[in-house]
């Protein structure tokens, strides 16, 4: 079963690079990502924009899981 768990520094160790991943964000978009680890982000092709996660304001909160 799929569900959502808070996306921590801790849990992106854990993330399998190159692995793509649904996360969220503070205001609630989701959107389909693939993780970079060694840029510590998650890449939107689509759209063309990473969410890093040392931009404490635009980092995602949560990512689906299961």
């Amino acid at each position: 079963m799929k569900h959502w768990v808070e996306l921590t520094d801790e849990y992106t160790k854990t993330i399998r690079d190159n692995a793509y991943r649904k996360i969220r964000l503070r205001d609630g978009q989701e959107f389909r990502c693939i993780w970079i680890e060694r840029e510590q982000c998650f890449y939107n092709y689509s759209i063309d924009i990473g969410f890093y996660m040392d931009e404490p304001d635009d980092r995602p909160t949560h990512i689906l899981i299961g």
